[in-house]
């Protein structure tokens, strides 16, 4: 059948959710070393450097083209720098707010549009990016 000559109502839905119930994926599916420009990838570590914080990482890289290819679990450390560089960014969502001081610590509030879905008793991580800069994590 010719892509033009198909027709999109000939689809049953049950027709393809049986095609996704055969795939699997393997669990190191996405480790290396990966295949590119027809050949296996090399390991290398490399160094990433935003603001004056640098990371030393692992990645796969291709000899031929220079692709470089990163391993779910080295993501999660290079994610924070991403984020580190976002931050000055004049397109993101920004609040300011007063800092405040109760006699023992410094505290501010977040807006209620921000809290929606925050737990009464929840949690917040801080962590410390420089001496005025922090990511703050809600669990």
């Amino acid at each position: 059948m010719k892509h033009d000559e198909f027709d999109e109502e000939d689809i049953k839905e049950s027709d393809i959710l049986e095609e996704i119930k055969d795939v699997a994926i393997d669990e190191d599916a996405f480790k290396g070393p990966f295949h590119c420009c027809g050949q296996l990838t090399k390991k290398k570590q490399k160094k990433l450097t935003v603001k004056g914080i640098s990371v030393t990482y692992n990645a796969w890289v291709c000899e031929k083209c220079g692709e470089t290819y990163i391993e779910p679990d080295e993501s999660p450390r290079l994610e924070y720098l991403w984020l580190l560089e976002k931050m000055d960014d004049k397109d993101i969502v920004r609040f300011d707010r007063s800092l405040n001081f109760d006699g023992s610590s410094h505290f501010i509030r977040f807006p209620k549009e921000l809290t929606r879905n925050w737990k009464k008793r929840g949690k917040a991580v801080i962590r410390m990016l420089s001496p005025k800069k922090f990511l703050v994590e809600i669990q």
